[in-house]
C-alpha cells in the first residue's frame, strides 16, 4: 500500500453542505421516517456541514459517516441509530441531544459539549475510513480511536457503549451514566468521573493515572491491570469490585483508623471549651466500619469521604459536620442532630433518618446566619425520611428513588433536577419547594401538590 496521506489533507471529495440544503436534506429524512412514499434517507456521507445548525433536528437511520461537523449546534436532536463512522464532531455542541445506537467508531468528539446527552449502546471503538486520492496514493479520510479528549459530559448516559481503546483524556464525566461500559485498553487519564455511576463497568488495561473518581459508583467493576495511579478513590463506592490487580500507587483511599476513641476524647474536650483545648475530630478519609457512634457529639468534626456503611449513628450530634462524599450506606442514624450538616455527594441510599433533626442553625457571630443541611447531589435510594423535618434544605439532583417521605416537610426544599422517582411523598409538605427539572414518575401522593 502507499504512503498514507496526512488527515490534515482531509478534502478530498468533500462535499460542502449549506444550511439551506441542509434543512431540504432534513425535510425530506423526516417524511422518511414517517414512511412517506418518496421520501428517502439522509445520504450525507463525506460532507462538510461544519459550523450549520442540527439543533431539534431527527436525524435518526442517516449516513452521516466520514462526514465533517466541526462546530455544529446539535443541542437536543435525534441521532438514534445514526452512521456516523469516522465523523469529526470536534468542538460540536450535542448538549441533550440523543445518540442511542448510533455508530461512531473512530469519531472524533474532542472539545465536544455532550452535557446530559445519550449514548446508550452507542458503538465508540475505533475505526477509520480511507479514499483513493488524486496523485494514486491512499489517504486516511478519518477515524481511529474515537477521540472523547477534553470534552464535556456532564451527566451524559453512555450505559452499555462500547468504548474499547476510546480516548478519553481530560474530560469531564462528572454525574455520567457509564454503567456496563467497556473501556478496556482505554486511555482516562486525568478524566473527571465525580460522582458517575460505573456499575458493572469493564476496566481492564484501562488507563486512570490522576483520574478523579471521588464519590463514584465503582460496583461490580473489572478492574484487570487498571492503572489508577494518583487517582482519587475519597468516597467513592467499591462494592463487589476487586482492586486486587489494579494498580493503586499513590491513590488516594479510605484507610482504618487505629486510634478513634482518641480522636473522640479530643473532640469532646475542643467542644466542651469552645476550641481552647482539645482538637476538632479529623476522621476524613478513614474506614469507620464497626466503630460504635451512637448518641456521641461529633458536631462540627471532620467526616469527609469517611465509610461509615452500615454503621449505628442512632442519636449522634453532628451539627454543622462535614460528611460530604461519606459512604452512609444502610446507616442506622435515627433521632440524629443533623443541623445544618453537609452530605454533600454522600450516598446515604436504604438509611434510616426517622426522627433525625434537620432543620436549619442559626451560626452567631458578628452577625446571625443561618446554615441549611446540604443533600445536594446526594443519593438517598429507598432512604426512610418519614416524618423529617427538612425546611429550607439543599436537595439538588438529590436522587431520592423510592426514599419514605410520608409527613416529611420539605417547604421551601430547593429540589432542582432530584430524582423522586417511586417516592412516597404520601402526607408531605411541599408548599413553595421548587421542583424544576425534578423527575416525579411513579411518585405516590403527589395529590399534596
Amino acid at each position: 500500500m502507499a504512503d498514507q496521506t496526512s488527515v490534515s489533507t482531509l478534502e478530498i471529495g468533500r462535499k460542502k453542505v449549506s444550511q439551506s440544503e441542509l434543512d431540504y436534506i432534513v425535510h425530506v429524512h423526516r417524511g422518511f421516517l414517517q414512511h412517506k412514499r418518496g421520501c428517502v434517507v439522509a445520504k450525507l456521507r463525506f460532507c462538510d456541514m461544519s459550523g450549520l445548525k442540527l439543533v431539534n433536528f431527527d436525524l435518526s437511520e442517516a449516513d452521516m459517516s466520514a462526514a465533517r461537523l466541526v462546530g455544529c449546534q446539535m443541542q437536543h436532536a435525534r441521532f438514534y441509530n445514526t452512521n456516523f463512522y469516522a465523523a469529526d464532531l470536534r468542538e460540536a455542541n450535542m448538549e441533550g441531544a440523543d445518540f442511542r445506537r448510533a455508530d461512531l467508531r473512530g469519531a472524533s468528539l474532542h472539545g465536544a459539549i455532550m452535557n446530559d446527552a445519550s449514548f446508550v449502546e452507542a458503538d465508540l471503538r475505533g475505526g477509520a475510513v480511507f479514499k483513493p486520492a488524486a496523485d494514486g496514493t491512499i489517504a486516511r479520510a478519518g477515524g481511529e480511536n474515537a477521540d472523547f479528549g477534553q470534552a464535556s459530559a456532564r451527566g451524559a448516559d453512555l450505559s452499555r457503549a462500547k468504548m474499547s481503546g476510546a480516548v478519553v483524556l481530560e474530560t469531564d464525566l462528572t454525574n455520567a451514566i457509564l454503567r456496563g461500559v467497556r473501556f478496556i485498553h482505554s486511555n482516562l487519564q486525568m478524566c473527571n468521573l465525580t460522582g458517575a455511576d460505573l456499575t458493572g463497568a469493564d476496566l481492564s488495561d484501562a488507563n486512570l493515572t490522576d483520574a478523579n473518581l471521588r464519590g463514584a459508583v465503582l460496583a461490580n467493576v473489572c478492574m484487570n491491570n487498571t492503572v489508577l495511579r494518583g487517582a482519587n478513590l475519597s468516597g467513592a463506592i467499591l462494592e463487589q469490585t476487586d482492586m486486587t490487580r489494579a494498580d493503586v500507587t499513590g491513590a488516594v483511599m479510605a484507610k482504618r483508623f487505629d486510634h478513634v476513641q482518641d480522636v473522640l476524647n479530643a473532640h469532646q474536650r475542643w467542644l466542651e471549651t469552645n476550641g481552647g483545648e482539645g482538637q476538632r475530630a479529623d476522621l476524613s478519609l478513614h474506614d469507620l466500619v464497626g466503630v460504635m457512634l451512637a448518641d456521641i457529639d461529633l458536631s462540627a468534626a471532620n467526616m469527609r469521604c469517611s465509610v461509615l456503611r452500615g454503621g449505628n449513628l442512632a442519636g449522634v450530634r453532628l451539627a454543622m459536620a462535614d460528611l460530604s462524599f461519606a459512604d452512609l450506606r444502610g446507616a442506622n442514624m435515627t433521632g440524629a442532630d443533623l443541623r445544618g450538616t453537609n452530605f454533600n455527594r454522600a450516598t446515604l441510599s436504604d438509611a434510616q433518618l426517622v426522627g433525625a433533626r434537620m432543620r436549619s442553625i442559626e451560626i452567631k457571630g458578628s452577625r446571625t446566619a443561618q446554615r441549611n443541611v446540604n443533600f445536594a447531589d446526594a443519593r438517598l435510594m429507598r432512604a426512610n425520611l418519614s416524618g423529617a423535618d427538612l425546611r429550607n434544605a439543599e436537595m439538588t439532583r438529590c436522587d431520592l428513588s423510592q426514599a419514605n417521605l410520608t409527613g416529611t416537610d420539605l417547604r421551601k426544599v430547593m429540589l432542582r433536577g432530584a430524582m423522586l422517582r417511586g417516592a412516597n411523598l404520601t402526607g408531605a409538605n411541599l408548599e413553595g419547594a421548587d421542583l424544576e427539572g425534578s423527575h416525579l414518575e411513579g411518585a405516590l401522593g403527589l395529590t399534596a401538590l
